[in-house]
């Protein structure tokens, strides 16, 4: 900790600060200023200045929750904010002094400057970069110290504000380096760079063919680290605290927006849909979900809550099936800054499996490596039980919350009430990848709308109240994982896989140790009492959805690449 505590020692490194006639000003003013006016003098564009008013903005926002607070009267003075006062004074401090927006000073310009003075520009951004960066990492160990939901709110604060502290300094580095260059070269400060990722390939010299973004134009931020800083905020953070997650999404928002501005337009390419001809064959339905053709009204929906059925034509009229298709990789590439946003996916089979792991990666990479072009020996990546239009707005509007999922009725509004808690406004979900993508039998403690968008999907569900005792639910299971929610059995093994005993699927851990023929024996008991389970089915298309009350036993599995959205609520 106390190499921590001296990174709160006086930020500028001397010599750091410019007397110039812009000293007043934030670097990142000139510099946008040079950008947009080039040579002849012009004025600066609205969009590419955007940022210049919202970073230190950003900062002051920051700042004004880590000053002391007044005291009212015949109360004692409450230094911070209440959620950050258990940090400490020295990390707060630290914070505070990284958050004072007169840290931008550092990157003052000066037009007589050589480049000697920008590289001490440089150096003193990444300075500041070093210190929220080490905030961030305190953070991060905290957040993996304790199971998510029981992690004090103080350091997923911190997390959040020293992400979105070294993302401005990030931002500011572009800038003050892009004029470092220029003074060095004479030109463009980006020109060099730049040609040499159009020589490898364009972009990042692995672009997609065929999907619509193979173009050769040159992206004005090839580099991503301020993007990637701030979806690790939304993801592992959450982003908590007053306006944090809004101060987010301005900054990602406005990025997108000079992004998009600074590229040349895009010719005219092929842009194939995602879904190719059905990769596995739809099994035969021989129990099948009641189907209403036509969305019901609201009694009829409300009097047929007590079993899930599929609603055909849901949700025809959603952009996302329209006007701006998700089946279209070059429309989810343009709302998520050209692939550069961060999700994160599962790897593997499903989350039952010991191999099963996560990732955080570049949509961009997801959807190549993943989604276009998946290697047949690569593990399965799947955007699993996500909060994608949290963390991208952008994708929100293109869909609608189901009417259905604000109503409620008297009866049986208790079940499930030992899950997550009530909640007032539905919870959406994002399930997105290849082929036989799976979630394994299991239950949820919410009623759920499972829409489909893209794909099909096959849905296989049990009535909790009669064939549970043939499900096998699993219990706590190593590292104290309650896993009750699980069942035991692969439906798979009855959905048409040939029955095997997978011996790194962690049964050794839950059977006691006992042999490869005891535990296969104990499986195929299980598989044949399983098989006895009455169940319905049915296949998911896009524009249906499929209503699953709350604690039924559910399994699904894509039949080709499939985009579904969830709604939970109760």
């Amino acid at each position: 900790m106390q190499s921590l505590l001296n990174f709160a020692q006086p930020v500028p490194p001397k010599g750091a600060y410019s007397n110039s006639r812009r000293s007043e000003t934030s670097p990142v003013v000139f510099i946008m200023e040079r950008r947009a006016a080039g040579s002849s003098g012009g004025s600066p564009s609205p969009t590419t200045c955007a940022l210049d008013a919202t970073l230190p903005h950003i900062l002051q926002t920051i700042h004004s929750d880590l000053v002391p607070h007044l005291p009212t009267l015949g109360s004692s003075p409450t230094p911070y904010d209440p959620q950050l006062t258990p940090l400490g004074s020295g990390i707060l401090n630290l914070l505070a002094r990284l958050a004072n927006p007169a840290v931008l000073g550092a990157g003052n310009t000066n037009d007589n400057a050589g480049v000697d003075y920008w590289e001490k520009n440089v150096q003193q951004i990444n300075y500041l970069i070093g210190r929220a960066s080490a905030l961030i990492q305190l953070a991060r160990d905290k957040l993996h110290a304790y199971p998510y939901r029981e992690v004090p709110v103080c350091w997923r604060r911190l997390y959040g504000d020293a992400s979105v502290l070294k993302a401005v300094f990030q931002f500011t580095l572009l800038r003050v380096e892009f004029e470092r260059n220029t003074r060095s070269t004479g030109g463009p400060g980006r020109k060099r760079k730049w040609e040499v990722f159009e020589k490898e390939g364009g972009r990042d010299g692995r672009g997609f063919e065929g999907d619509g973004d193979s173009d050769s134009r040159s992206d004005p931020w090839p580099d991503t680290p301020p993007i990637h800083t701030l979806d690790m905020a939304l993801i592992m953070s959450g982003a908590p605290g007053p306006s944090r997650r809004s101060l987010i999404e301005l900054l990602l928002h406005q990025t997108h927006q000079i992004c998009s501005s600074l590229l040349p337009p895009s010719p005219s390419l092929p842009k194939p849909a995602l879904s190719p001809p059905p990769a596995t064959l739809a099994p035969i339905i021989t129990s099948p979900l009641r189907i209403f053709p036509t969305p019901p009204s609201l009694t009829t929906f409300l009097t047929s809550l007590s079993h899930p059925f599929i609603i055909k034509s849901l949700n025809p009229h959603w952009p996302a099936l329209t006007t701006r298709p998700w089946s279209s990789p070059a429309y989810l590439l343009s709302h998520t800054n050209s692939g550069k946003r961060l999700v994160p996916i599962e790897l593997g089979k499903s989350y039952t499996d010991a191999s099963w792991g996560q990732k955080i990666l570049p949509f961009k990479q997801f959807l190549d490596e993943y989604i276009l072009h998946p290697s047949p020996s690569s593990s399965t990546g799947y955007l699993a039980q996500h909060d994608l239009f949290s963390q991208i707005p952008a994708l929100r509007s293109d869909i609608a919350v189901p009417d259905y999922c604000y109503s409620y009725t008297d009866k049986g509004e208790s079940e499930g009430s030992d899950g997550e808690g009530d909640t007032t406004e539905p919870l959406l979900n994002a399930w997105f990848g290849p082929p036989n993508t799976l979630s394994p039998l299991h239950t949820d403690p919410y009623k759920n709308i499972l829409c489909q968008v893209v794909g099909k999907k096959y849905i296989r569900l049990y009535n909790p109240h009669t064939e549970t005792p043939r499900l096998f639910p699993r219990g706590v299971e190593a590292g104290g994982v309650d896993m009750s929610n699980t069942s035991g059995v692969e439906v798979g093994w009855v959905e048409g896989d040939e029955f095997t005993c997978d011996e790194e699927d962690g049964t050794e851990e839950q059977d006691g140790g006992d042999g490869k023929d005891e535990r296969r024996e104990k499986k195929r008991k299980m598989w044949e009492e399983f098989k006895k389970a009455e169940y319905v089915e049915g296949i998911l298309e896009p524009g249906d959805g499929l209503f699953i009350p709350v604690g039924w036993w559910h399994y699904v599995r894509s039949l080709d690449v499939s985009f579904s959205v969830s709604f939970w609520w109760k």
